[in-house]
């Protein structure tokens, strides 16, 4: 039991415990021996004007998020390695929605713990007379880890935005330029008729062909730049 005279070397710590749904205040006394105990509840023989109280505030919240930062090529949400296109382009969607199926199921196996550990603090007077700065550190741990997961799947939503914009715009692109495509076909075929089939055994082929690549050669260079703008732009629907 405390006593008022042990009570003369005490210092508090008043820490707020931020849960998704309440809060709770814990104190930190330390005696003059040094040693540590956690409790719900201030020691009810002191005041803080007599022990002159030093209070300081910590945010153990589990909300929010982290911000996305950036070391070299790659970007970062706290510990979480975002994803790179760099690294291999063709599978960089595909990766993303599979880290992002990941860290839905990591968020809400560390909301539950989360939750079991403040139903154990709130629900059972022994644990919290006991408590220990493990119990602190791990509810800090766990926000951090949760700040850091949102920040994931917020990057990961807003990647599926920006592709469904490129899908967009790209399909788009890929109309005008077929639509283009045909213009071109039907200025060359009212200039220069069809293209001569190959056939060898007649004597006039050979210079109807002639002729007719002669007239189509712009035709053809516009032709052929068009079909290789539209490969690439399909490249990126798919």
């Amino acid at each position: 039991m405390i006593t008022k005279k042990t009570l003369l070397g005490l210092s508090f710590l008043l820490v707020g415990l931020a849960a998704p749904t309440f809060a709770q205040k814990m104190y930190k006394i330390v005696d003059a021996q040094g040693n540590v105990t956690f409790s719900q509840f201030p020691p009810a023989t002191v005041t803080q004007q007599e022990q002159n109280l030093t209070i300081e505030k910590k945010d153990l919240s589990a909300e929010g998020e982290t911000k996305v930062s950036t070391k070299g090529v790659y970007q970062y949400c706290g510990n979480i390695q975002l994803p790179n296109m760099l690294d291999n382009k063709s599978y960089f969607y595909s990766r993303i929605a599979s880290q992002e199926a990941s860290w839905e199921k990591q968020l809400g196996y560390k909301q539950k713990e989360l939750d079991r550990l403040q139903k154990a603090y709130t629900q059972n007077h022994y644990y919290q007379k006991n408590q220990t700065a493990s119990h602190l550190n791990r509810n800090n741990e766990l926000g951090q880890q949760m700040r850091d997961l949102r920040c994931a799947l917020n990057w990961a939503q807003s990647q599926k935005e920006q592709a469904a914009g490129q899908f967009e715009k790209s399909n788009a692109e890929v109309e005008r330029l077929k639509s283009s495509l045909a213009k071109v076909e039907s200025q060359m075929i009212s200039q220069c008729g069809e293209e001569p089939i190959y056939e060898p055994s007649d004597p006039d082929n050979k210079n109807l062909r002639k002729k007719w690549k002669k007239c189509s050669k712009d035709y053809q260079k516009d032709i052929t730049q068009l079909e290789r703008l539209i490969r690439d732009e399909s490249r990126k629907i798919k």
